[in-house]
């Protein structure tokens, strides 16, 4: 006995000839079809969502293996986009004020391998999300400067965070991956990077129903958050011409050690890691500056 689909249509609906339309009743069954395969393609993303939640419920999985491929369902393909082939980890030296941290991350995205840098501020300092409100910000945070990202995501108080940018060339198929999937990626490989560092991390599979414009207390679908359910590691992303931008905090207290992390975060996004060194300069930096230090720029909305 053979099972078929009630939304298929049958095999005489496309044999006709050249020129010949498809009938009504045929016409309607193609479009059945097209309803049937969102349907099912609807269902595969929720079952796979709900695969990702029992795995990291478990406390397997993704904590005993090396592998992001290992841990997480794989699509067609979906494998050479979860590790990128070589990576430079910078370590800035330099404690830097909010647009000048802005400006070495847009300066960055010049760069014809991916980065991963980690950095530290000079002064107290929040910053926004591209489309996030100043006045907001400002009373959610009064007592620190604020500084507009160019990428999305909410409000974050960097005063005692773990703050780093990954930044990843147009090339690479991490840069071509839609923003849920990408963003997916590396927040596996973050929690990979946590759980070896001892902290015990799960990402979320879902929106928060919180209505804040303060980062941390709000988890979004791929966030991370530790064993009571507070949010301990957010981002946001931007995509221009020549790749990805992925700013990052993490929050877990003065006692983390935000080095070994990000050094096992680099380990698990790519086969092979360098140090790097650079100093950002020229006049294509020196704009960044004084665009990120612009008040057009900060109030805009």
């Amino acid at each position: 006995m053979t099972w078929c689909c009630p939304c298929s249509s049958s095999p005489r609906d496309d044999m006709r000839g050249p020129g010949e339309t498809l009938p009504r009743s045929g016409r309607k069954q193609r479009r059945s079809l097209r309803v049937c395969e969102l349907l099912l393609a609807v269902f595969l993303r929720r079952i796979r969502r709900l695969w990702i939640y029992l795995s990291n419920a478990s406390g397997k999985g993704c904590q005993e293996s090396r592998s992001l491929a290992r841990c997480l369902p794989l699509r067609p393909g979906e494998k050479d986009m979860l590790e990128l082939e070589n990576l430079e980890l910078w370590c800035d030296p330099v404690a830097r004020n909010g647009p000048e941290n802005m400006a070495v991350d847009s300066w960055l995205l010049g760069r014809e391998i991916p980065v991963l840098r980690t950095y530290h501020w000079k002064g107290n300092w929040g910053s926004l999300g591209y489309f996030g409100e100043v006045e907001k910000a400002r009373q959610v945070l009064p007592d620190v400067s604020l500084v507009r990202r160019a990428t999305g995501g909410g409000l974050v108080d960097h005063q005692n965070d773990i703050t780093y940018t990954l930044v990843v060339p147009k090339s690479y198929n991490l840069a071509k991956a839609k923003g849920t999937e990408s963003y997916r990626v590396i927040h596996s490989a973050l929690v990979i990077a946590l759980k070896k560092s001892g902290h015990e991390v799960e990402l979320v599979g879902q929106d928060s129903d919180v209505d804040s414009s303060s980062c941390f207390e709000k988890p979004v679908e791929w966030d991370l958050i530790d064993e009571s359910g507070e949010k301990v590691a957010g981002a946001g992303q931007r995509r221009t011409r020549k790749g990805l931008l992925h700013q990052g905090s993490i929050l877990l207290g003065s006692s983390a050690d935000g080095g070994a992390i990000l050094s096992r975060l680099a380990g698990e996004l790519a086969r092979s890691v360098r140090s790097l060194e650079v100093e950002p300069a020229g006049e294509s930096f020196s704009a960044l500056v004084r665009q990120f230090s612009a008040a057009s720029w900060l109030e805009r909305r």
